[in-house]
C-alpha cells in the first residue's frame, strides 16, 4: 500500500475585535499552529500560513490584554479564509488627577473599562468599605476623612481593579505675619557735642579781635 504524506495550503487568517461597531482589525495578533509556527498580524488584522491539508489543527489566538481564542479547525485541499473574534480582559481601571488631598475634602476619581472607556455604575470601595458608585461618565467624588494613606479600589462581582492610593494631610499653616524690621544702629560715638562748636567758633573770633586792636596800637 502506497502511503501519500499530506501537502500544504495557504490559509489567510483575520483577526478582529467584536467590541467595535463595525468590528475592528486586530494587530499584533499571534496565531499558533502546532508543528506549523507562530504567525503574526499586520495592521489589517490578517496574516497567511500553510498548514497541512486534510487535518483537523487546533489552532489559538493570542495577544498581550486580550483574552485567548482556541478553536479546532478542517483544513480542506482548498486555500481558505478563517476569521477569529477575541475580546480584550475584562478589567476596571479607577484613576484619579490628585495623589495628595488636604484631609476632609474630596478627590474626584475615574473609572474605566479594559477599552478606556467610561464604566457606569461600579462599586467605588475606600479602604475596602462600599462607598458609592460612579455615574454615567465613570466619575465619582470620594472623601478623604483624614489625614493618612487611603486605598481606593473599584469593581463589581468579582472583578476589581489595581489598588489606587490617596494620601490625605493636614492643611499647612500659612504665618499671615509680617516680620518688623528692626533700625540699624551704627553704633558708636562721632564724638560731636551739640553747640560746642558754635562755642568754639565765638572765641576763636574773641581772640582774633583782641590780637587785632593790640596789634593796631601797637
Amino acid at each position: 500500500t502506497l502511503s501519500l504524506e499530506p501537502g500544504g495550503v495557504t490559509y489567510e487568517f483575520r483577526i478582529t475585535d467584536p467590541h467595535f461597531d463595525p468590528v475592528r482589525p486586530v494587530e499584533d495578533a499571534v496565531i499558533s499552529i502546532p508543528d506549523v509556527g507562530d504567525f503574526r498580524t499586520l495592521g489589517d488584522g490578517r496574516t497567511v500560513a500553510r498548514v497541512p491539508v486534510n487535518t483537523e489543527v487546533d489552532i489559538s489566538v493570542t495577544k498581550q490584554g486580550y483574552q485567548e481564542v482556541k478553536r479546532a479547525v478542517n483544513i480542506s485541499e482548498e486555500r481558505g479564509n478563517i476569521t477569529f473574534e477575541i475580546s480584550r480582559t475584562p478589567q476596571f481601571i479607577i484613576q484619579s488627577g490628585n495623589e495628595r488631598v488636604i484631609a476632609g475634602e474630596k478627590v474626584g476619581v475615574t473609572v474605566t473599562n479594559a477599552y478606556g472607556e467610561p464604566a457606569e455604575d461600579v462599586v467605588v470601595r475606600r479602604n475596602g468599605q462600599r462607598i458609592g458608585r460612579s455615574d454615567e461618565n465613570g466619575d465619582m467624588q470620594v472623601e478623604i476623612p483624614e489625614a493618612g494613606e487611603f486605598t481606593l479600589t473599584a469593581g463589581t462581582g468579582s472583578l476589581s481593579s489595581e489598588d489606587l492610593t490617596v494620601i490625605g494631610v493636614n492643611p499647612s499653616r500659612t504665618d499671615t505675619e509680617a516680620a518688623t524690621p528692626t533700625p540699624t544702629s551704627t553704633g558708636g560715638s562721632s564724638g560731636f557735642v551739640p553747640g560746642l562748636g558754635f562755642s568754639v567758633g565765638i572765641i576763636s573770633l574773641l581772640c582774633f579781635g583782641v590780637i587785632a586792636r593790640r596789634y593796631r596800637s601797637s
